[in-house]
Parts: structure tokens; sequence; C-alpha cells
């Protein structure tokens, strides 16, 4: 496959679903942190990020939701499908933190009509049936309609008079980006930034992190992680706190 992220410190990997993900090269040219499980980039997702948009989507129609880590924009895309889907494309929105530069202008290339076709892999790796161009429209209709929809670096570029009813975190793990996940930083940021109505969802499970979410009114629900007995991380608040659905192993 040719390498389409040749300008970012990222190399092309395919998982065992047949989807696509990135790994990032590090300075001394070997392989550092990989952005999705082998098991599959796609059934990862799935299980930890778009299973959880498309509930909290039924269940807040106009929510909010903030996305740690652009990456290839499965997370960005699996809502455009849930919205397509559910018909709330008018109402909810989103904001995306995403460090790398070269990530965020092959997204937006690839909104506007040039080539990276990655993405458009990673659309049908969602949804077979999804239509390419309508999850475009949706997306490019959030960043025209939401200011600032993607932004940098989450510690410095979040806004504090801003609030969300979806956190998904998806944010390297803490030997790649240690910053984030330092228990004071996650219950400051849980503290400013999560509506009183809010799910947050994560690959992890750390100490710091459950700590974090506990210490601002969050209930942790059980869940193992994708393809391994160890757990990930959901947690809600809110009238989210009676969803029965979200309550899967």
């Amino acid at each position: 496959m040719k390498n389409e992220f040749a300008q970012t410190p990222f190399t092309i990997e395919i998982t065992e679903d047949g989807s696509p993900t990135l790994r990032l090269q590090l300075p001394t040219g070997s392989d550092g942190e990989s952005m999705h499980h082998s098991g599959g980039a796609a059934a990862e997702t799935e299980y930890i990020y778009k299973s959880v948009i498309e509930i909290a989507l039924r269940r807040l129609p106009d929510l909010k939701m903030a996305v740690v880590g652009l990456g290839l924009g499965y997370i960005e895309i699996s809502w455009a499908i849930a919205c397509l889907k559910q018909n709330k494309n008018l109402q909810s929105r989103f904001i995306s933190f995403e460090t790398d530069e070269g990530l965020k202008k092959n997204f937006l290339e690839w909104l506007n009509g040039s080539a990276h076709s990655i993405y458009s892999d990673v659309c049908k790796a969602m949804d077979a049936n999804s239509s390419i161009e309508n999850v475009k429209e949706i997306i490019r209709k959030n960043l025209a309609e939401e200011p600032k929809a993607l932004r940098g670096d989450l510690i410095s570029d979040y806004d504090r008079n801003n609030s969300y009813n979806l956190i998904c975190f998806d944010a390297f793990s803490k030997k790649t980006s240690e910053s984030l996940w330092t228990e004071e930083f996650l219950t400051g940021f849980l503290k400013q930034s999560a509506h009183q109505d809010c799910v947050f969802t994560t690959y992890a499970c750390t100490g710091a992190l459950k700590r974090a979410l506990k210490n601002n009114g969050f209930t942790l629900i059980e869940r193992f992680r994708f393809k391994s007995k160890r757990e990930s991380t959901l947690a809600v608040r809110g009238i989210f706190t009676s969803e029965t659905t979200f309550r899967i192993s």
C-alpha cells in the first residue's frame, strides 16, 4: 500500500480485520506505538467508540462530542455514520483534538475531494453500506458550524467554557503521551469539560483515570478490553446513568 502519510511520523499498517491503522515512527527510526489493536482497527473502534456513540446519540440527539486523537478519523467517521442512520446530523456536533498537523491536513484534503483514499477505506470498514460522500458532507457541515472543530494539543487548546456530553479519549497511551494520563490533568479536564450529562469512553484502564472519573461523579461500568481479558473504561454521569444498554461486556 502506498504510504499517504510520508510527510508525517506515521506509517500505514493493515490490522487483522483488514482495516488500516497508523504506527508512530520514533526519531531513532524504530517502531513506536500503533493507534489500534492489531486484532482490528475497525472492530476495536466499533466496540469502544461507535457502539457508545450510537447509544448516546439516541439518548441525547443534540449531544456534543469531544474526540482526543483524530488519527485516521475513525471516531469522527463513526459519528457521521451514526448521525446519518439516526437522522441527527442537524443537531449533534463534535470537536477533535490532534497534535499532528499532517494528520489534520490529510483529513481535510480528503473531505474536500482530493486523494487519501485510506479515509474512504475507513468509512467502508465501519459500515460497508455507508455513502462516503454523505459521510464527508456531514463532517464538512460540522466543521463549518463548529468554530475550531479541529484543534491542537488537548492540554493547551481545550475551551474551559465548553462542555461535552460524550468524550472519546483515544490518545496514545501513557508511555507515549504521559501528560494526558496524569490524575491531576484528567481530574481538571473532566471538571471543566464534562457536561453534567456525559459519557466517557476509552480503550485504556488506569487507576489515575478511574479515580479522576469517580472524583467527578461518574459511575464506572465494568467492561472488557477489546480482544483481551483486561478492562477498558466506560463511565457515565447524569441522564446516562440509567441507560442500561451501556451495560455490555
